[in-house]
């Protein structure tokens, strides 16, 4: 039986993932959308209650029925050539989405993540609506694009603010890829609110360890060992930090958000 790994083509994620599979004797078939129609070609065929044929490139193929799960991972879009008229395109373009992809989307397999419930969690706000009320900590959450309601949000927090997007993080500028990482917002950036005019994403910072060390839901080195973070993606599709106190050594789990995409360390395996 084999996994489907759907990902862009540069992922050192995915590449780690796929070798370990392979030294434990898992068979994979990686691709990538945008692989379609010129390097990937769909054959399938609806048999009673379910899609059959096969997914096939130039080297290599794998049957729907042979396979065992899928790993949604980053997948680029389908990619047409720029020369078709632009209405045609578009056409293409939807006709892939939905044929290709609604054909995937029946597979009767395990997913991580299926592409409709990772639409549905790319709210972050609906994250952490859904943690709160499922009984998990979340930490304290202002979505504005009001200066005057990040300082006095920023006011109140015991341990400092970080800003997040809410959306992507990745921008691309003039050409550039450029990268919107998690910020600790400090005395100067709240001083200086200019241009904020797009709604953001601010949390507190958790949880405080020790006088002099933080560990922080923004994914920073955390200096004090017993400062951890682990992410645990389960059946739920929830990602949780868990922080050992060291005054107390009572372990605190808050949700901080579920990124279908993070990359793992190296250690992982």
């Amino acid at each position: 039986m084999t996994v489907l790994v759907l990902a862009e083509d540069y992922d050192p994620t995915v590449d780690r993932v796929v070798m370990t599979l392979s030294d434990r004797g898992v068979p994979v078939f990686r691709a990538d959308l945008s692989w379609f129609p010129h390097k990937l070609t769909l054959d399938a065929e609806l048999s009673g209650n379910r899609w059959v044929g096969v997914l096939r490139t130039p080297e290599r193929e794998t049957k729907l029925a042979g396979l065992r799960s899928v790993w949604y991972r980053s997948p680029t879009n389908f990619s047409f050539p720029a020369t078709m008229p632009r209405a045609r395109r578009e056409h293409a373009e939807r006709e892939a989405r939905f044929g290709v992809g609604g054909v995937l989307a029946t597979l009767p397999v395990m997913w991580m993540n299926h592409p409709q419930r990772g639409a549905d969690n790319a709210y972050k706000p609906r994250q952490l609506t859904v943690a709160a009320q499922c009984g998990l900590n979340v930490p304290r959450t202002l979505v504005t694009n009001d200066a005057d309601a990040v300082r006095r949000f920023a006011h109140n927090s015991r341990h400092g603010l970080i800003i997040k997007v809410l959306a992507a993080n990745i921008i691309y500028e003039s050409g550039q890829r450029k990268v919107a990482h998690t910020h600790l917002l400090t005395d100067d950036d709240l001083a200086d609110l200019r241009h904020f005019e797009m709604p953001a994403l601010f949390e507190h910072i958790a949880v405080a360890v020790g006088s002099d060390h933080r560990a922080r839901v923004n994914r920073d080195p955390v200096p004090d060992p017993r400062a951890r973070i682990n992410h645990h993606a389960g059946m739920k599709r929830r990602v949780v930090a868990e922080f050992g106190a060291r005054s107390t050594d009572e372990a605190i789990s808050f949700v901080a958000e579920l990124k279908k995409n993070g990359r793992f360390q190296q250690d992982v395996y």
